[in-house]
């Protein structure tokens, strides 16, 4: 009755406190022994926070990769410069909000696969190790996720396709220079498109399956 459903909330917030604290422990252990590193290697800490952390929100490398900020910032006048590095990096906590407001104590994992898609999604220098450190979550929902094997296998063809167009787009452009930047940008958009749509499927799924958990709990 109302005390189980009042039980199975606590105990699914605990979860999500438990959670939230491991993930701040790890980054204050993280950042210690990088700082510990670093300091005997003569490097200053802002240096270093600089190269790593900072990178990611000033996005002062333009080089081609399979992001789309080198061609968006590289077409921009310098004088919208700062609103779109504001508007880009805030982007994934402003989609992130709705599916944590929605799904954060029932599904704490998932909305920290979420997080972590999105932000690859709008990273300055995306590799396809970044995805797979979203994708190793995959296997987790399995159950939330059943019944959408068609599209999935959308989804990977997706996946497939970007990761070999891309060298073959990035050869004919720089190496060969038989075709120009919008060929391997192009492939770029293809690659946010495929984690995007992965996104969207599984946010429908894993919000589909809540509310008919929910239902048969009634």
């Amino acid at each position: 009755g109302n005390g189980r459903r009042r039980t199975d909330g606590e105990a699914k917030k605990n979860a999500l406190v438990h959670l939230c604290a491991w993930i701040v422990g790890w980054v204050v252990a993280l950042v210690g022994v990088s700082q510990a590193v670093m300091s005997r290697a003569g490097v200053a800490p802002m240096d270093w926070i600089r190269a790593t952390y900072g990178f990611r929100f000033v996005a002062e490398d333009l080089s081609p990769n399979l992001g789309c900020f080198w061609y968006f910032f590289t077409e921009m006048f310098d004088n919208f410069r700062d609103f779109f590095l504001f508007a880009f990096d805030y982007f994934p906590v402003v989609l992130c909000v709705p599916v944590v407001v929605r799904l954060g104590a029932d599904e704490p994992v998932f909305c920290v696969f979420v997080a972590r898609l999105l932000c690859v999604v709008f990273s300055p220098y995306p590799t396809l190790g970044d995805a797979a450190g979203y994708l190793a979550l995959l296997p987790l929902f399995r159950t939330r996720l059943a019944g959408a094997e068609g599209i999935g296998y959308l989804v990977c063809a997706g996946y497939v396709v970007s990761a070999l167009l891309s060298p073959i787009m990035w050869r004919l452009w720089i190496v060969d220079r038989v075709a120009n930047a919008n060929f391997f940008f192009a492939t770029t958009l293809a690659w946010m498109a495929t984690q995007s749509a992965l996104c969207a499927l599984c946010v429908d799924r894993v919000v589909t399956y809540a509310r008919l958990s929910k239902k048969k709990s009634v």
